[in-house]
């Protein structure tokens, strides 16, 4: 596969993260006793992707990378859904 842009760099990150940590679990499933050692492990093997955990500058002057957990007031402050993990455009 040719990855032609950030969006398709980040995605491919994702998949890659998701995958090794779908192959961690079938290979020691013992690691993983609650739903957080899931999630923790997940966040782990994403930040290990280099497409995010690059720092960005944001609006406001600062930088940041794209990968956050628990974020409940992004976008419009209304979240329907209950966000493990997230990943943002850092510029916005």
């Amino acid at each position: 596969m040719v990855i032609r842009n950030s969006q398709q760099l980040i995605h491919s990150g994702i998949d890659t993260a998701i995958e090794s940590t779908r192959q961690l679990f079938q290979t020691k499933p013992d690691y993983f006793l609650t739903e957080e050692d899931l999630r923790s492990h997940l966040f782990l093997k994403l930040q290990e992707q280099n497409c995010l955990k690059q720092e960005s500058p944001t609006r406001n002057g600062t930088v940041s990378i794209p990968i956050h957990s628990e974020v409940r007031w992004y976008g419009n402050g209304r979240l329907k859904c209950r966000s493990d993990i997230v990943v943002l455009k850092v510029e916005s």
